[in-house]
This record gives structure tokens, sequence and C-alpha cells, in this order.
């Protein structure tokens, strides 16, 4: 017989985010592509997502006619897809009842727009724990503390979340995602972070700065599109991106700090706030052994990437700097930084 038409249909109704085309035959006509369409708030209840997506139902009618005089069949088959979509990415809650906003960044994926506050996370049935330590910390076990040193603070500003010891900031994995940093490896490390969601490696961090700096109206009120971020490693320049310059406007870690003060100190960024979509980073500072540092002017970042039992990859921003440091050796994994988490797919 011959296929003469197909004619797909879903089971989810409202805004499109995805074509999807099934597997064919060669007598398959080009109709059976079909756009699936959905919205989460048409959804009854939560029953169909996951932290992956949400499934929907593709039922497709094939009408097929004989080769002679029989008459016309009709038949009936159904496939399930997964739907990813920035309408599913709008917050998350982890397993101590925190939330967070978080945004859709193109390409780069689904991050949180606030920095991480847990002090435990669930990795399937087990509850992984950091223990809190203090602003005189010099160890490489997992351990958090508060920015500024101070429990005030913390309380004062919870968008500020705490600092984490590279092993915190990585418990329950057994290994770091370690080799070529640019091999465009996306991180599979949970880690501190909410189940479905995962510690993003410096692959990842570079997706979120081309984005960023390629596509910033959506993200900042300085919007300014860097023409030179072609690519993920931009022409493999480390430590400061995209160069050692302070004053164009275009360089993207204005695009990526918050316009808040931290502890008095303007940080130079146009990011949008963390609730309307932008990344709206803080300059929360760090802490080394024993030292408050840079508190309001700098923050850093860890990222699952490691460069050997001593170093990390991080990524940092200064208050006196537009651009983004990502320091070629990394950073010292007993210093205690901040954490985004990345949704997992």
């Amino acid at each position: 017989f011959t296929i003469t038409s197909v004619t797909w249909s879903y089971t989810n109704p409202e805004d499109a985010v995805e074509t999807f085309t099934p597997a064919a035959t060669s007598t398959t006509p080009a109709s059976n592509k079909v756009t699936v369409k959905y919205n989460p708030a048409n959804l009854i209840g939560n029953t169909n997502i996951d932290a992956t997506g949400i499934q929907v139902v593709i039922t497709a009618t094939i009408v097929a006619t004989s080769a002679g005089a029989c008459p016309t069949a009709v038949y009936t088959v159904s496939r399930t897809v997964t739907i990813h979509d920035a309408d599913c990415c709008s917050s998350v809650t982890d397993a101590e009842g925190n939330f967070y906003y978080a945004h859709q960044f193109g390409d780069a994926g689904c991050w949180m727009t606030q920095n991480l506050r847990s002090t435990y996370t669930m990795q399937g049935s087990t509850q992984q724990t950091i223990p809190r330590g203090n602003n005189s910390n010099t160890e490489k076990t997992p351990l958090y503390y508060y920015p500024n040193a101070s429990l005030s603070v913390f309380n004062s500003h919870p968008e500020y979340g705490l600092l984490y010891t590279w092993a915190a900031a990585n418990i329950g994995s057994s290994a770091p995602d370690t080799g070529d940093p640019f091999g465009g490896t996306i991180s599979t490390r949970q880690g501190i972070c909410p189940a479905g969601w995962h510690l993003p490696s410096d692959y990842e961090w570079a997706m979120l700065e081309k984005e960023i700096a390629s596509n910033p109206k959506p993200y900042a009120d300085q919007e300014n599109a860097y023409s030179g971020a072609a690519t993920y490693n931009y022409a493999g320049i480390t430590n400061w991106r995209p160069g050692s310059g302070t004053s164009d406007m275009t360089y993207w870690g204005r695009q990526m700090k918050s316009q808040n003060k931290v502890g008095g100190y303007a940080p130079g960024g146009s990011s949008k706030p963390s609730a309307d979509g932008g990344i709206d980073i803080h300059l929360v500072g760090n802490l080394w052994v024993g030292a408050v540092e840079n508190y309001g002017t700098g923050t850093a970042f860890w990222t699952a990437s490691s460069c050997n039992n001593l170093w990390a990859m991080n990524r940092s921003l200064d208050a006196t700097h537009p651009g983004v440091y990502r320091p070629k050796d990394g950073g010292r994994i007993e210093a205690m930084i901040s954490v985004r988490c990345v949704k997992s797919y």
C-alpha cells in the first residue's frame, strides 16, 4: 500500500516549543512533522512534569491506500517525546525548602539566578550534608560558611548565598570532571545542587558567558553585544576575558554583575534582577585561610572541572573590571566561594 497522508496531534495544548519529526519510512510523506505545543500553566497539577522536562504523547493517524481497488485503511500510532522549555525554568526549591529564581540562557541551559544557600542535598535517597566551617578554615574537606564571615549578613541577605569549599560544592561525587576544560564537557556532578540540577563545568560557564555576551538584551539593561564572542572559548583567551581593558561597555562581566551594592561598594553591573531573568551576580567576596577577601568588590564561583588535586577551575568578577576572570590554573580548592547550579536534562 501507499501512505497518502499523515496527521499528527498531541495531548497537551497551547504554546509551541518544539518541532518533532517521528521516525519515518520511505513511504511516509513530509507531513509527518508536527509542532509540539504545551503550556505548563494549562496542565492539571504537576503529574506530567519531572526533573528532565515534560513528556508529551504524540498520536499519528495514517491514511493508507492499497495498490488495488481495496478501500482506504486508517492506522493510528502513538509516540512519547520529552519537551524542554524556558517556561519550565522559572524557579527551583532545594532539599531544605529554599526557593531560587531560575532562567533559561539560550543554549547555555537553565541556570539559577541566585546563589545557592543549601547545607545539604538529596542524591537519590541519600542525604549529603555539609558541615559549617569558619573564617579560619584551611581544609580541603566539605565545608560552608557565611559571606563576610557574618551570620547577620547572611540572614539579612539570603540572596548572597553561602560560600563553599570545592569539596562541598562537589559533595557526593566520586571524581571531578577533568580533561580539557574547553573540550565541550557537560557536568554530571550534582554535588550540593538540588536533585535534577548540577554543578556546572568550566565549559558550561563559558557557554553562559557566550550567551550573555552575544545576546545581552534579555538579561541586562546595558544591551551592547560583544562582537568577538563567536566561540565558547573566545579564541582561547584565559585569565581576564575578553581582555585586560577597563572601559569597554560591551564586556559581558558588566551584564552579569548585579546593579545592587554589597557592603556599600558600587559593582559596576547592569544585570537585570534575578526575578526578571538576569544572572544577577552579587559581589559577596570569598574566604581564604582566615581572611575575608573582596567583600563588596569581587566574587567567585566553583565549576565541576578540576586541574589537579589542589586546584579547580572557577570564575570571578570584580567591581573595577568589566570582564570575567578565568584563571588558567584555577583556584585552590580549600578557598570558600559561591555556587550556581544548572538544570540537568
